[in-house]
């Protein structure tokens, strides 16, 4: 936050809260949970506080089950509601709950 306001930007686009699905995402660097879905929902809402904290929005992202670069426009994800439940919506459920 303190770098986005020192810019004089208003919204910093993060933090990414996807699970690590696929190794070769070209996105992955930006997910802050990595693969472990308790810990994107611990550190996800520090990140929003401490970003926030500093006068930014926090823009979390992406989409949920949005974790695939190849045919990104054109792919349909799959996930069955008990797996879409317990290992991708934990970190964008904490953002909004904490």
């Amino acid at each position: 936050g303190e770098e986005f306001r020192a810019k004089g930007a208003n919204v910093q686009l993060g933090p990414g809260m996807n699970v690590a699905r696929v190794a070769n995402n070209g996105r992955n660097f930006e997910y802050m949970s990595g693969e472990d879905p308790y810990l994107g929902s611990v550190m996800v809402p520090a990140a929003i506080e401490g970003i926030q904290s500093q006068g930014i929005i926090a823009n979390a992202k992406h989409f949920i089950n949005n974790n695939q670069e190849t045919n990104r426009y054109g792919d349909n994800a799959v996930v069955d509601e008990r797996t879409m439940m317990e290992i991708y919506m934990p970190p964008f459920e904490s953002a909004v709950k904490n």
